[in-house]
């Protein structure tokens, strides 16, 4: 008995499904379709079913659009980049004691605003239990998650630190007279 390898055994395997194929396909209507394919590729005319597709002609653009005058908007509209000695103040003892505030996760546009207020009375909002939300509001920029990470071990004395040292300068004590 003869053994092959696998390429000979691959290669004997197509060879029969071929010859199977071949006397398969070799009915009477099939014949026929065949001979009518010579027939149609044989005439001198040949057509195709393109020539009968009309082509679209490209779409003129309309006329010049009319740009409309640029009107800027109101001082009370316009939000100020964030900035100043409050900001810049709040912002460093935050990062310093690593605690989240809504104003920063939320991406807040008027960040500037309360944190740099003219009043001298800055505001920074810091979110107690880590920088994730478990509320899930849709107007929100906050990270949720129904399961929060654990707080950080020193966050109560963080934010207590933070709080004392109320983010803003100390005032000045009063001379007494």
């Amino acid at each position: 008995m003869c053994r092959l390898n696998g390429r000979a055994a691959d290669r004997m395997i197509g060879r029969a499904l071929s010859v199977q194929a071949q006397q398969r396909a070799s009915s009477p209507r099939l014949a026929s379709l065949r001979e009518q394919l010579l027939k149609d590729l044989g005439e001198e005319k040949q057509t195709s079913w393109m020539d009968s597709v009309a082509v679209a002609e490209p779409v003129k653009s309309k006329g010049k659009r009319v740009q409309k005058a640029h009107v800027r908007h109101p001082d009370w509209l316009r939000v100020q980049r964030p900035g100043g000695e409050d900001y810049m103040r709040i912002r460093n003892n935050l990062r310093a004691s690593k605690l989240a505030t809504v104003c920063e996760e939320a991406r807040c546009p008027n960040i500037g605003e309360c944190w740099s207020s003219k009043k001298g009375t800055a505001t920074a909002t810091i979110m107690v239990l880590g920088d994730t939300c478990t509320r899930a509001c849709r107007f929100c920029n906050v990270k949720t998650s129904r399961t929060p990470a654990l707080p950080a071990h020193d966050e109560p004395e963080k934010t207590a630190e933070a709080r004392g040292a109320r983010l803003s300068p100390e005032p000045e004590p009063s001379a007494r007279a």
